[in-house]
């Protein structure tokens, strides 16, 4: 299931023109969360905590997680200055909080 799941995504992604990269759980977690080896209550804690503390208001850690991982790719984009992909992630941010 995981497999078709990558498919699909990566399949959606290309027709799209979007990039898209495969970030293990360890890394993302390190950049954002601090460590990459955190127990996982004490992981989706802290995802919890950044999410609201930017603002957000996560329906669960799940959603949390998903925040951080939104953040790490928006570092990620920034470290190799893509700046077409900022610029939308921008406008998009915009949106959300006009």
């Amino acid at each position: 299931l995981a497999l078709g799941a990558d498919f699909v995504i990566k399949g959606a992604a290309k027709l799209r023109a979007i990039r898209c990269i495969e970030v293990h759980g360890g890394t993302w977690k390190s950049a954002i969360l601090g460590s990459g080896n955190l127990p996982s209550k004490q992981a989706k804690a802290k995802s919890l905590q950044l999410a609201r503390g930017m603002g957000m208001e996560p329906k669960d850690d799940n959603e949390a997680d998903a925040y951080a991982i939104w953040l790490y790719g928006v570092l990620h984009l920034a470290k190799f200055n893509d700046t077409d992909a900022l610029a939308a992630i921008a406008k998009l941010q915009w949106k959300l909080v006009a």
